[in-house]
């Protein structure tokens, strides 16, 4: 740090979510108190979310979210599974732990259940989320987290989704993000259940072979939409862009607009 060089703190799953803390702990002691301290930069790979909407808020005061960049394959589990109450999950994610830890060859028999109930629960999460920024209201919504309270867990920094196609879609706002993980992935036919959840865990352990392939030459589509009332993550631009948005949404299972209430 005494020459300026720039701190990089870095990790996949559980280790990206540590290096956000330690990202955030630098800042706070290091770069608010000198001035001549080179900001640093927070890479993290498939790290399940962090913190709630307060550190959001204070992540975004401070104006620290571009140190923050975490990349998330299109149907990794992980980065999803904190908009899931732990209850609901314990007995299952002990199982997908040992698949991760023990790196063996096949996904345990109820990945299916577990995609299907961290992906429930995202939706309610999402949802809720997005009708309280719209400023609608739905009862069924308001009634349901009288009962259960949604998962106080939210993005923050640039994301970028990896879709699968060797394109890369990057968005820095949160509450688009939040939307994107909950709508990429969702399955088109009942059938895809099982493949889908099988990938779900396999994308988590790919992203080392997946960005060495792709990042040679990579196609790269920025959404950066700032404006915090907007959840739509395409806006009124060219053509020829308008084009490369949608293609880029596709890549995800996207339209290029979507309205959850």
């Amino acid at each position: 740090m005494a020459d300026r060089r720039q701190v990089v703190f870095t990790g996949h799953s559980s280790g990206g979510a540590i290096a956000i803390l330690a990202t955030a702990w630098f800042l706070e002691v290091y770069n608010r108190q000198s001035s001549n301290c080179m900001a640093p930069l927070c890479l993290t790979f498939g790290s399940p979310l962090v913190g709630d909407y307060i550190i959001n808020i204070a992540i975004r005061r401070e104006k620290w979210s571009r140190y923050f960049v975490n990349f998330v394959m299109r149907y990794d589990i992980v980065p999803r599974i904190s908009l899931c109450p732990l209850s609901s999950i314990k007995q299952q994610l002990q199982r997908v732990l040992d698949y991760f830890n023990q790196n063996a060859p096949q996904p345990p028999n109820d990945a299916p259940a577990f995609y299907e109930t961290v992906v429930k629960n995202a939706s309610s999460v999402a949802n809720y989320a997005a009708c309280k920024i719209m400023g609608s209201t739905n009862p069924l919504l308001e009634t349901v987290s009288s009962f259960i309270e949604p998962s106080p867990y939210r993005p923050f920094g640039t994301y970028v989704f990896c879709t699968g196609t060797g394109k890369l879609v990057v968005i820095s706002n949160p509450d688009a993000v939040l939307q994107v993980l909950f709508y990429s992935s969702q399955l088109s036919t009942e059938e895809e259940k099982v493949t889908v959840a099988q990938t779900s865990l396999r994308d988590h352990l790919n992203y080392e072979n997946y960005l060495q392939e792709h990042l040679k030459r990579p196609a790269v589509t920025s959404l950066f939409h700032h404006h915090q009332e907007a959840l739509a993550v395409s806006w009124n631009v060219a053509s020829v862009e308008r084009e490369k948005v949608d293609m880029a949404l596709n890549g995800l299972g996207l339209v290029s607009s979507f309205t959850p209430c």
